[in-house]
């Protein structure tokens, strides 16, 4: 049931996140995966019923508080378009579905990234966030995986 682990190609954009309360800390990821070639992004709030944007970050990046209080990348940071997305989330279950916080902003990023490119979606929780399902409707977009301590879970069934 279990996938052992994610192989990126080496050098594509990755986005991840900058946590908030009790979510899973990506930085010390996204840093090892910056120092093994990887381009490293996080999202950028621009207006409800909007996409996300997505800038470069490292440690060095001047940061700016977004809409909702969470450090963005500022605007002279570079726009980057993700080949993978880590999603935070508060729930999930085993169809890919995830509950996040209300905004709808991942599944329309991962949406309207896909109209131009693809994008690995890839949702990142403790195991203990798992339900066994996430009540879902025509705007939420499924999973392509999620990855806790355990491992990556593929989804038994996917609509990406």
């Amino acid at each position: 049931m279990f996938e052992q682990h994610v192989q990126p190609p080496v050098g594509i954009a990755i986005s991840g996140y900058h946590p908030i309360g009790n979510e899973a800390n990506v930085l010390p990821l996204l840093n090892k995966l910056r120092d093994q070639g990887f381009v490293i992004a996080l999202p950028v709030v621009q207006e409800r019923d909007m996409p996300l944007i997505f800038r470069r970050w490292d440690e060095t990046t001047a940061m700016a508080k977004g809409p909702f209080g969470i450090p963005e990348p500022d605007s002279n940071a570079d726009t980057i378009h993700p080949d993978m997305i880590l999603a935070p989330l508060l729930a999930f279950d085993r169809q890919g579905n995830r509950l996040g916080y209300g905004g709808g902003f991942y599944d329309l990023s991962i949406r309207s990234i896909r109209e131009h490119q693809p994008v690995y979606a890839l949702g990142v929780a403790y195991a203990a966030q798992e339900v066994p399902a996430v009540p879902c409707d025509g705007g939420d977009t499924a999973l392509d995986g999620i990855l806790t301590e355990q491992g990556i879970i593929k989804p038994e069934s996917s609509t990406s």
